[in-house]
């Protein structure tokens, strides 16, 4: 199942040229060193990993295919990592249903073959998911540093994975209340948890701070993403919802 969800995505991306998103996303990648590179990726509100891993694989190649090659790897990775779950938690028929879903969705299999951060953001986070459980399971320390580790990552590809993390910290939280966990793993808990909160306050000071009312921000707010920002002047709160869960599912 795994190998035929990578060659869907490897024929997929192999067959069209970049589209204006993705040479966009390349803008801050393709510097000459690694000092422009971070200076270009502060226009950009994407997270660093990403945009040092294309600057190394532009020194290999620069055709289509090679530079969308961590999402494709990526995405073709993620129904395993979810077959290990589902078999965990429940049994291999699960497991198996659920990898199969995910390679074969098309909606996964177009976005794993293009060039942009969201799958390599969406495979650390299942890693995570997946480490956080284990954690909670088998009462386990190293899981536990390794759920916090990988959803930093994820963090650091895309920086909405904020929402994510205030879920999982809040999920977390309430089982830790019910004394699911002893006081070793909690710590290592906590320990992740002050991390990461370190982590996004030196992105938000450095990085995230500067883009606020910029031209590339309000090209996005009145522009190309206009339906995805709520317009208190233009409508309500509750219609804003409606509308954009009701585009959420039609999407997925």
């Amino acid at each position: 199942v795994v190998l035929a969800g990578f060659v869907l995505r490897l024929r997929r991306g192999d067959g069209t040229y970049l589209n204006a998103d993705e040479a966009m996303i390349m803008f801050a990648p393709w510097q000459a060193s690694l000092s422009g590179v971070l200076q270009s990726m502060l226009a950009h509100p994407h997270g660093p990993i990403p945009n040092l891993l294309l600057h190394y694989i532009t020194v290999i190649s620069s055709s289509e295919l090679v530079l969308r090659m961590p999402s494709i790897l990526a995405g073709a990775l993620i129904p395993y990592v979810v077959y290990r779950w589902g078999s965990d938690v429940f049994d291999k028929t699960t497991g198996l249903l659920a990898a199969i879903i995910l390679a074969f969705s098309p909606a996964m299999i177009n976005l794993s073959a293009q060039l942009r951060f969201y799958m390599l953001q969406m495979f650390f986070m299942v890693v995570s998911l997946y480490s956080l459980d284990r954690a909670f399971r088998q009462k386990s320390t190293v899981w536990m540093r390794r759920s916090g580790l990988y959803m930093l990552l994820a963090f650091l590809c895309e920086y909405i994975t904020i929402l994510m993390i205030g879920a999982c910290g809040i999920y977390s939280l309430i089982r830790i209340l019910r004394k699911e966990l002893p006081a070793k793993v909690v710590r290592e808990w906590v320990i992740s948890q002050v991390g990461m909160a370190l982590v996004l306050a030196a992105t938000y000071w450095l990085h995230l701070q500067r883009l606020r009312g910029s031209g590339g921000e309000q090209f996005a707010r009145d522009g190309w993403l206009k339906n995805s920002y709520f317009h208190a002047n233009a409508q309500s709160l509750a219609a804003f919802l409606g509308s954009a869960t009701k585009a959420l599912f039609e999407y997925v």
